[in-house]
């Protein structure tokens, strides 16, 4: 019986320590980790305060509206403490534990509890800068990483009652992330069509009658997309009509396409390699070169198991299938756009940014696989 439990809570004991491992890492040195986006968040969210407000005139924008993003839990912290550091400790606690509900949720809605659990552990530890700016202390794209796995675990739950309230949390996130501009409809939107689609059709050669095709479990995840989607492009819709014509900030008019050129096929693995530790200067013995090696081995691992995982695809449960196919789709739509699109005025394209979500995916499927 003590041996039962002490497997049960083994997982969130792990969680818990990589938790606090991380926070505690920042509370310690991040202080002297700050460039100028963060800064400007800080200062941002000190004028919201100020003003007693979430959007304001005020401001110049950059690139989207901050309707979506970490500059509410900045506020937060201000609010309670004096110190900027400490405002954004307790900032980057609150997103990190958000986060890890939201994997955790994902995991139990898509009838795999414990992979949720550690890949939700794994994947909040700092383990390259680009993971710290990004995720884990910067916050860019910490809030829309939440956002995919609520998506992804309302979908998965489809079929587990209640729909009715979930197509409305569905339709509320959606909207909600359509209301910042473009980006949750590159990384969640097109690819979550692309994925849900996919296993509809690979579904529906199985089925006997249309009546069957219609209403099987991957026709539920079809129009459970169709809602989140819709949602999310009248969000964008009252964005571009409405909210952007209020507020000043750059668009994306200065995008180009900058044609398809092979070398940028392996910049983007390189990118996705150095998410995870890749270090591309120093001895191979030295702490940066076992980080590489980790790296490299990690990538073969979830390449070897998404292989695997698609293969024998048919063992798999419809929902745990549907997560699979959004994390391939989700690396796929990204990496294609990052290498044809970009501004010509930089010489570098995007990083893992724009696919992030469905990159993080894809290694809580590889935990999936090798549990």
């Amino acid at each position: 019986m003590k041996e039962n439990r002490f497997m049960r809570a083994l997982p969130y004991a792990v969680l818990v320590c990589a938790f606090l491992l991380s926070v505690g890492m920042y509370a310690l040195y991040g202080g002297h980790n700050l460039n100028s986006d963060l800064s400007s968040d800080i200062v941002f969210a000190d004028l919201l305060n100020k003003e007693g407000k979430l959007i304001t005139d005020n401001w110049y924008y950059s690139t989207e509206l901050r309707i979506v993003s970490a500059v509410p839990f900045y506020q937060l912290g201000l609010l309670i403490f004096d110190s900027w550091h400490a405002a954004r400790t307790l900032a980057v606690a609150l997103m990190l534990a958000l986060s890890a509900a939201s994997m955790v949720f994902l995991g139990r809605q898509a009838n795999m509890p414990l992979t949720g659990v550690y890949g939700a552990a794994a994947l909040m530890l700092p383990v390259s800068y680009t993971s710290m700016f990004l995720f884990t202390y910067g916050g860019c794209y910490t809030v829309y990483i939440i956002m995919v796995c609520l998506i992804l675990g309302l979908l998965a739950g489809l079929e587990q009652g209640r729909r009715s309230v979930r197509f409305v949390l569905l339709a509320l996130i959606g909207f909600w992330g359509g209301l910042n501009g473009v980006r949750l409809l590159m990384i969640c939107a097109a690819p979550l069509l692309l994925a849900s689609v996919l296993e509809w059709y690979l579904s529906m050669r199985a089925c006997r009658s249309i009546r069957e095709a219609v209403r099987g479990e991957a026709a539920v995840y079809v129009w459970g997309t169709l809602v989140v989607c819709a949602a999310i492009f009248a969000g964008y819709f009252v964005n571009v009509c409405f909210i952007s014509k209020q507020y000043e900030f750059m668009n994306f008019s200065a995008i180009e396409n900058l044609g398809l050129q092979p070398r940028e096929v392996l910049k983007q693995m390189q990118y996705v390699l150095e998410y995870f530790g890749l270090r591309t200067k120093g001895h191979i013995m030295s702490l940066g070169g076992l980080a590489t090696l980790a790296a490299l081995g990690l990538a073969a691992l979830a390449a070897i198991s998404v292989l695997r995982m698609i293969l024998e695809r048919r063992q798999m449960l419809g929902a745990q299938r549907l997560v699979l196919w959004f994390a391939l789709m989700a690396v796929a739509v990204g990496i294609v756009l990052n290498m044809l699109t970009g501004m010509s005025m930089y010489t570098e394209r995007n990083s893992v940014a724009y696919y992030l979500p469905g990159l993080l995916l894809l290694v809580l499927m590889m935990f999936f696989y090798i549990g």
